[in-house]
Parts: C-alpha cells; sequence; structure tokens
C-alpha cells in the first residue's frame, strides 16, 4: 500500500473510495504526501493502464533516480489495485 504520513491518512482514505464499480487513480506526491484523485474509470485495466503510464512519464521527467509523483489505482472499497 502506498505511503500516507498521518497527517493525510483520513483524507487518502475517504478520497481512496471509488464509485460503485469504478476504480480511481489517485495522484500522490512522494516528498509532502499531498494527493489529489486523477479521475474515475470504469475498468481496472483502463485505470491500471493510465496510472502506470503516467508514473513511467513522471520517472523519465525526474532529476535522478526518484519518482516525485506515483499513480496508484483503488476500487470501490478503496483496495489498492497493484500493476
Amino acid at each position: 500500500m502506498p505511503p500516507f504520513d498521518d497527517k493525510h491518512r483520513e483524507s487518502a482514505a475517504n478520497d481512496r473510495l471509488a464509485p460503485k464499480g469504478k476504480y480511481r487513480i489517485l495522484c500522490v506526491d512522494k516528498f509532502d504526501h499531498e494527493h489529489s484523485i486523477y479521475g474515475d474509470y470504469n475498468s481496472s485495466e483502463e485505470a491500471l493502464l493510465i496510472a502506470k503510464r503516467k508514473t513511467e512519464n513522471a520517472a523519465g521527467s525526474s532529476s535522478d533516480s526518484s519518482i516525485a509523483t506515483v499513480y496508484y489505482v483503488y476500487d470501490d472499497q478503496g483496495n489498492y489495485i497493484e500493476y
């Protein structure tokens, strides 16, 4: 599961819940743990493809081996879906 500090844990827990039958992408800044909802998708495959692509693009633009921004996928129960 992605790391969230205590300050952002409650907010992130609520934001992880996708609408019923959907999959949600959360965008997380790994340095300050700020997060935002990137979007909701009808299938896990679509959400995973987009999240993986966005994370890879972020890695390509980083100045070193650490990625500042990552994208995670969650289902309508708030469960992390790994890609």
